[in-house]
């Protein structure tokens, strides 16, 4: 009788080789996650940062401010303060402690105070209104003292126009004297010539006679108000609109929640009452009345010297053409910049 073997074999079972192999390739993962996090963290010679002194240096190509506390260790990279923005901008950005990271300035809510009135959410909110409000509002600053100025300017030279012209709606009076002279030395010489007083002709100008303005003259003077009070009423509408923004722009009492919400309020009524557009048009009063002013010119040129009043009619008319086909651009060709608040008018008539 043969004895009886008690080993037995076991066959191998896929899937504990599977969940082996699984169970490798998972820890083979988190350790090269671990050797990749320490590599990030871990300061490098060859980094290409730039190796500073204790003391601060300043870049005028690039205004960039660079600071390194550390100098012993030299793979220690520099800490930038702030680099200046470039081409007009307002506030510089800041890198290495950016004055927009908002969860290091203001720090993380207790749970369930995410909402109340001193919650982070609402400093953030007039941080960024803040931002908005000042980039917008220092454009239609900018703006309206230039029509300011430039209303100023032409109403001065249209004033000088106006006086010259208004006289030939009335009597010209040094004319009228004139023609009284003359005939008054025409009857003395027909005195001492024996000539008859009625042979001598009268005057055609007399302060009895009733006086009839040229159609162009009323034409002229009629343009050139309208421009004086045009110019004028744009200065005036500048002004009012500088007091809307600074009723604006004010800044309110109370908590974060409270300020934020009476800024949604007012940014709404900004929106509702269309005061960005109505600011963005008021320099079209101006070009209008300078458009005027230029017809009104080239009807005085015209009455008084043919060949002055050509040369002017083409310049006009180039000048003319040229601001037309500006505002028109944007209309057909969508990247040209020539874009002002009548382009977007026009967007809706086309």
């Amino acid at each position: 009788m043969q004895p009886v073997s008690t080993s037995l074999k076991l066959r191998p079972c896929p899937f504990l080789e599977n969940l082996q192999t699984s169970l490798y390739l998972s820890i083979w993962i988190k350790v090269l996650r671990l050797v990749v996090e320490e590599t990030r963290s871990s300061p490098s010679t060859n980094d290409g940062y730039l190796k500073v002194a204790n003391n601060r240096d300043s870049s005028p190509a690039s205004g960039v401010v660079v600071e390194n506390k550390d100098d012993s260790v030299p793979g220690i990279p520099p800490r930038v303060k702030h680099i200046k923005k470039l081409y007009g901008s307002q506030s510089p950005l800041q890198l290495g402690g950016d004055k927009y990271d908002y969860e290091n300035i203001y720090g993380d809510d207790p749970m369930y105070e995410e909402l109340k009135p001193n919650a982070r959410v609402w400093k953030v909110y007039n941080d960024e209104m803040d931002k908005l409000d000042n980039d917008r509002v220092e454009d239609w600053r900018d703006g309206l003292d230039a029509l300011l100025i430039l209303g100023a300017l032409f109403s001065a030279v249209l004033t000088t126009f106006v006086v010259e012209t208004y006289s030939r709606l009335d009597f010209d009076w040094a004319e009228v004297s004139a023609n009284l002279l003359a005939e008054s030395v025409a009857l003395q010489r027909a005195a001492m010539a024996g000539i008859p007083v009625g042979e001598v002709p009268a005057s055609p100008l007399t302060p009895s006679l009733n006086f009839h303005a040229k159609p162009l003259d009323v034409a002229l003077n009629a343009l050139w108000f309208l421009d004086l009070v045009m110019s004028l009423g744009a200065a005036l509408s500048a002004v009012v609109a500088k007091q809307w923004i600074h009723q604006y722009i004010a800044i309110p009492t109370g908590t974060p929640q409270e300020r934020a919400r009476i800024r949604h309020f007012r940014f709404l009524g900004l929106e509702k009452w269309h005061m960005s557009l109505i600011i963005g048009l008021l320099p079209m009063c101006i070009h209008l009345s300078m458009a005027l002013f230029l017809m009104g010119l080239l009807l005085l040129l015209h009455e008084s010297n043919l060949v002055i009043a050509v040369i002017v009619d083409v310049l006009a008319f180039t000048i003319m053409s040229l601001y037309l086909v500006s505002n028109l651009l944007p209309v057909w060709f969508l990247d040209c910049p020539y874009q002002t608040p009548l382009t977007s008018l026009m967007f809706h008539l086309f």
